[in-house]
């Protein structure tokens, strides 16, 4: 038995037959009626009943827009021809499920970085009469997230570089002599205690002087604590900066090496004025930090093989030097021998010339001194006898020149008296007029004395005065500066705001464009990304 084919009217008699159906008041009431609300909802039920609850996705994410309450991401398929997307779905990605993937990443996570990558997103399937199909993000893929800190590291990297922090760490200098090591490891980790040992040996041996800091590597405090660590380690200590810092943790998922990516952290290394020395996980991971750091290793116990050598470096200095200054020395004191021996021959011979020469000269000598010694004796003869007469002369001259000073002298003393007697005769000894003078200058003398002391007086008061108000000013001032420590407000619950560069914030526009930002409390630093303005936190907070 065949099945007849079905018959298909032509579209004229298919309208009619339509017009009839409409008119035709049985047919119309078999048609349900909808309003576009209901008739929308009741497809999305339909749709949604016919999808799983939750469902894996791969699109290229081609815009992501920021919203009051999360990120709107437009996902699009193409057939790689370069034409219009042949699929395309808006997904929502809330404030909620964005913190619980940097949770589980330990890492910061900025939607923007999925424009342009490929990705895989796990979404639950939403349906509105307003927007259709759409679909809430729950969680990205474990390729995803590498993709997404790929991106972020490379982009980073870049930052650095162009602004010449990238490679500021390794144009320090190597320290001539290690004498004072800091180390910044995790509490109670495996892959440290052997390295802990056989610092604490060297310290044991008077090589090193120790000191410890201990910070998390993984989870929300890693970042803040890793960068107080170093903040600390690079300080000085009696006014002495360590000659060398290092980061060393042991083995571990390289999922929890995601701190040490942090933008915060890797400038703090950047900048730091001390050499820094990374020995963080196993061979195999590679961090930014191990990029920007002094010195790079792949575990802490080659990290601690080349602390070692950078000990050992100036002994090795010091022994070639003491070979090269034993040498130097060597040659020195036989090229002097030789030099010597060669003079004292030299000394001798002219000594021998020098004496015959002398014992000739000598003998010459003592002959011209007796012949000079007669002559001289008849001189000296002739000079006593003229001495005796000159002074003869003198003695009769001199006494002459006395006597007549004396004279002189006589007759200079009576004319000055006399002198003084007629000058004495003409004062009158009862004169009133200095009498008066006398009693006036003295009454003055003590007018002006009593005077000074009250003036005296009156300068002490107004000092101490002047003393006890100054005092109490310093007081006050005193106490208001102790207000205004730093450690004291930040205890009572204020918090400076940094951007990335360490500069301080101080308005809302500047935190909003910095988008990222470091609040210093008086525990610790804390990382934020700011995503909104707070007047629309307080809107949401009402609702």
């Amino acid at each position: 038995m065949t099945s007849a084919a079905p018959i298909v009217s032509p579209p004229s008699v298919a309208l009619a037959s339509l017009r009839d159906a409409a008119s035709n008041t049985s047919l119309r009431e078999a048609i349900p009626t909808f309003t576009l609300t209901h008739f929308l909802t009741a497809v999305g039920c339909r749709l949604l009943a016919g999808l799983p609850a939750q469902v894996w996705i791969e699109a290229t994410v081609v815009a992501v827009k920021a919203s009051a309450y999360g990120h709107q991401l437009e996902l699009v398929e193409s057939d790689g021809s370069g034409g219009a997307p042949t699929a395309q779905l808006r997904v929502f990605l809330s404030k909620e499920v964005r913190r619980a993937i940097v949770q589980a990443s330990g890492a910061a996570f900025d939607p923007a970085l999925l424009v342009g990558l490929t990705t895989c997103l796990r979404v639950e399937p939403t349906f509105s009469p307003r927007w259709h199909l759409q679909a809430r993000v729950l969680g990205l893929s474990a390729a995803t997230h590498q993709s997404i800190e790929r991106l972020r590291v490379d982009q980073l990297r870049q930052t650095l570089q162009r602004e010449a922090l990238f490679d500021r760490q390794r144009s320090l200098a190597t320290p001539p002599d290690l004498t004072r090591l800091c180390i910044i490891h995790p509490t109670g980790a495996a892959g440290y205690a052997d390295v802990a040992a056989e610092l604490e040996r060297w310290q044991s041996a008077g090589l090193l002087i120790l000191r410890h800091y201990q910070a998390p590597f993984e989870g929300e405090r890693a970042t803040a604590g890793l960068i107080a660590a170093l903040m600390m380690a690079a300080d000085t200590v009696e006014g002495v900066r360590p000659d060398l810092i290092m980061i060393v943790r042991g083995g571990g998922a390289s999922a929890g090496l995601q701190s040490l990516n942090n933008e915060t952290l890797v400038r703090t290394v950047c900048r730091c004025p001390v050499p820094i020395v990374s020995g963080v996980g196993h061979a195999i991971d590679r961090t930014l930090l191990d990029e920007v750091a002094w010195r790079a290793c792949d575990t802490p116990s080659k990290a601690l093989t080349l602390v070692a050598r950078l000990i050992g470096a100036p002994a090795g200095r010091a022994r070639a030097d003491l070979v090269a200054i034993t040498t130097a020395a060597g040659q020195r004191i036989q090229s002097a021998a030789d030099s010597l021996s060669l003079a004292r021959d030299r000394v001798v011979t002219g000594v021998d010339k020098a004496i015959d020469q002398a014992g000739g000269d000598l003998r010459t000598l003592e002959a011209g001194l007796e012949s000079a010694t007669q002559s001289h004796g008849q001189s000296l003869a002739q000079c006593r006898i003229d001495a005796d007469r000159l002074w003869r002369d003198c003695a009769a001259h001199g006494r002459s020149l006395i006597t007549d000073a004396e004279r002189a002298g006589l007759t200079l003393s009576h004319s000055l008296t006399a002198e003084i007697r007629r000058r004495l005769a003409r004062v009158d000894p009862g004169d009133a007029l200095a009498a008066a003078v006398t009693r006036v200058t003295t009454a003055q003398v003590a007018t002006a004395a009593q005077h000074c002391d009250a003036l005296f007086a009156s300068i002490t008061a107004a000092v101490r005065t002047r003393l006890a108000v100054a005092e109490s000013t310093l007081a006050r001032t005193e106490a208001r500066l102790a207000e205004t420590d730093l450690a004291a407000v930040l205890g009572r619950g204020f918090a400076l705001v940094l951007d990335a560069d360490g500069h301080l914030i101080r308005s809302q526009a500047a935190a909003l464009h910095a988008g990222r930002v470091t609040l210093m409390l008086a525990d610790g630093l804390v990382t934020a990304v700011l995503e909104t303005s707070p007047a629309t936190i307080l809107r949401k907070h009402d609702r």
